[in-house]
């Protein structure tokens, strides 16, 4: 019998893909440790990384500054360093690892693009939810 084991959601910007992460946790989440990582504009602009979980930092994780449209740096360092830490953790510590989201911002971090394959491929599962862009990294999602 074949089973899912990750479930990716696809889509255009602000098509949904993140409330569908949301209500998927919301489901398990007092029942299953997830932990992982979400992305999102402010209502100022900047773009955050932000590293999640439902048992441990909650709301209280680590957060920073991907890119904000003021400068129009994007800061690689955040996802070579606190990326991977963040899945890294995810993969030792969770039933199920939270990706949120994959975009263009990621495709020239060489660490942290590898970090992110071992999760797709690791034997926890995995929900992710990427841009409809298209560059070699999340062409092969």
């Amino acid at each position: 019998m074949n089973t899912v084991k990750n479930i990716i959601i696809r889509g255009k910007r602000n098509s949904g893909k993140s409330y569908l992460v949301m209500r998927i946790i919301s489901l398990y989440n007092s029942k299953i440790k997830m932990a992982g990582f979400f992305t999102k504009k402010t209502e100022t602009g900047p773009v955050t990384f932000k590293v999640w979980d439902n048992f441990d930092l909650m709301d209280e994780g680590p957060s920073m500054v991907i890119y904000d449209a003021n400068d129009k740096i994007i800061r690689e360092n955040v996802f070579e360093e606190l990326g991977v830490w963040a899945i890294i953790r995810a993969l030792k510590l969770s039933e199920i690892i939270v990706i949120d989201e994959l975009g263009m911002f990621e495709k020239d971090c060489k660490n942290f693009i590898q970090t992110v394959h071992t999760a797709f491929s690791h034997d926890i599962p995995l929900i992710a939810s990427i841009k409809n862009e298209n560059n070699p990294f999340l062409n092969l999602f």
